[in-house]
């Protein structure tokens, strides 16, 4: 086995929402060996092209890139101490080994003879050194907030700019490296899957930007490189760096940038491209699909420091008059399959994490309130969504079933952006519920939770947290994933949840793949979180 540690297999989870196509050239085309320059290095290129269309990321960079089109393509070029696979789990990227006794100290050990695609060597000390950039407040990286996630001692200070504190990192060797937690988590190497944490080369960090990017050439340690073309041009074309001349294997992928998700799927339709990324969930008609699991889920969440359902008890009774199975049907957004999971099917770790309130029983909700003296809100209820966007038909739908149902005045209040919304609730001014997307680069079930209910975290604007939360948290993270105690503390947290109810989980919206079958798509899925392009094959 090629590592050990005291802790099951889980699945990794980015924000996705993705849907692909396939069709012209790879499929029936005979593979080509071509020599290739790129940027940074000669390669010999063997084997078919794959085409996609998709909107251009906001960066390849491994700090920077961080939107679903991004990450797909950026994992690519960079590799980082681990990867993962289709089952969503931690194999070796770089490292070949890793361990741990505690899930606190991990040791992990790089492969001999690891480069960039230029032939520098990367050592345990060039990940300190990534590390340390990331985390540091001048290279301003949009995924630095991981390391806080993943638990990396002193992270969160150097991310705050303390000064003299060094990340708990420790070059045991050349090729060792000894990674320092906070506290206990299993499922640090799938978090270490993520670009962020991929090394970056020594060149490129001394010649970083004010803002923190860089105009070097980009020096990757992915099995990809930049063969020609840039974010700014309309097409840009990679080569893999060692191919193994294997029936199949893509050799090259070029890159085409459209200007919208339904541009990309268009393309398809053309016969331009052979897959199209959408960031968005598109379903395209005429094209086989195939469907693989997402954390992105849309959620109603309450604010609990005032209104009317600030507390318990009508959160409980406004639960049970949500009729979920329109959302699946006759307001469908594209590929929303309604959920009662606090977190989605496709988060590992604990047991299902059901809210039994999440069902429709307006019967019941009447007698929540009977039972509990509500009162019906003399003021208008609102309730907060984005205006045009997927889910504003059920926010319609759910209002009109609490005024049919409940006899509350409610209104639908509509914001014209995601940020106007977000903005809105950070103020502490809403007293109504809201709609909103939840996805995040959250590894376990309770990974995808705490966040929301964490009193320090970014995403707590919605003001969930009670003490009890934060006692059941804290001693979850503190309770080894192999101790049968952490099943006891997983149902108590169900139980918490299920009892304070300030999130309520709607639905969830798979990744799709639309494909005209011209290439084998079985192994693209690299856990929940993205695409291994890197895996699709040509078909003979």
């Amino acid at each position: 086995m090629m590592h050990r540690r005291k802790a099951r297999w889980s699945a990794p989870v980015l924000a996705v929402v993705l849907a692909m196509s396939a069709c012209t050239s790879g499929g029936d085309t005979p593979p080509d060996t071509t020599i290739a320059q790129t940027t940074s290095t000669t390669v010999v290129v063997e084997g078919s092209t794959l085409t996609v269309a998709t909107r251009a990321p906001e960066s390849l960079e491994a700090h920077h890139a961080i939107s679903t089109r991004a990450v797909d393509i950026a994992s690519l070029l960079h590799t980082g101490l681990t990867r993962i696979d289709s089952e969503g789990r931690a194999v070796p990227g770089l490292a070949e080994s890793w361990t741990s006794d505690d899930l606190v100290t991990w040791t992990f050990v790089l492969r001999p003879g690891s480069t960039f695609s230029d032939g520098t060597p990367i050592t345990a000390q060039t990940f300190v050194d990534s590390w340390f950039a990331l985390a540091s407040q001048r290279t301003r990286g949009r995924t630095a907030y991981l390391g806080v996630e993943a638990g990396i001692a002193n992270w969160r200070d150097v991310l705050a700019g303390v000064e003299g504190r060094q990340l708990g990192l420790r070059v045991v060797d050349e090729r060792t490296l000894e990674v320092q937690l906070e506290q206990n988590n299993p499922w640090l190497p799938e978090y270490l899957a993520h670009n962020a944490f991929a090394p970056v080369a020594p060149s490129t960090l001394a010649a970083l930007n004010p803002d923190g990017t860089s105009t070097t050439p980009l020096l990757g340690s992915g099995p990809f490189v930049i063969e020609s073309g840039s974010l700014d041009d309309a097409t840009m074309t990679l080569a893999r760096r060692a191919p193994t001349g294997q029936a199949g294997e893509v050799g090259r992928i070029t890159l085409q940038f459209v200007d919208s998700d339904q541009a990309a799927a268009d393309a398809v339709g053309l016969g331009t491209a052979d897959v199209g990324l959408a960031d968005g969930a598109l379903d395209v008609d005429g094209l086989q699909m195939a469907e693989h699991p997402s954390n992105q889920v849309w959620y109603m969440g309450f604010p609990t420091p005032r209104g009317p359902a600030s507390s318990p008890e009508p959160r409980r009774a406004l639960s049970l008059s949500i009729d979920r199975s329109r959302f699946g049907t006759d307001l469908a957004t594209p590929l929303a399959t309604p959920s009662n999971l606090f977190a989605p099917d496709a988060q590992a770790n604990g047991s299902p994490m059901t809210c039994t309130w999440c069902r429709f029983d307006p019967e019941e909700a009447l007698a929540v309130i009977a039972d509990n003296d509500i009162e019906v809100p003399e003021d208008t209820f609102f309730v907060h969504v984005v205006a045009g966007s997927p889910v504003q038909p059920w926010a319609e739908s759910i209002a009109a079933g609490w005024r049919d149902n409940l006899g509350w005045p409610v209104e639908v209040f509509e914001h014209p952006s995601l940020q106007a919304l977000v903005g809105y609730l950070q103020s502490g001014v809403p007293s109504g519920p809201f709609l909103l997307p939840w996805s995040g680069d959250h590894v376990g079930a309770e990974a995808f939770i705490a966040p929301l209910f964490a009193p320090d975290s970014n995403d707590a604007f919605i003001r969930y947290s009670t003490n009890e939360m934060i006692t059941l948290l804290s001693r979850l993270d503190a309770t080894p994933v192999d101790d049968p105690q952490r099943d006891i503390e997983i149902s108590q947290l169900t139980f918490e949840l299920d009892d304070i109810l300030a999130y309520l989980p709607l639905a969830v919206v798979p990744r799709r793949i639309a494909h005209s079958g011209r290439f084998d798509l079985s192994g693209i899925a690299g856990g929940v979180s993205r695409l291994d392009l890197a895996a699709v094959e040509a078909l003979p």
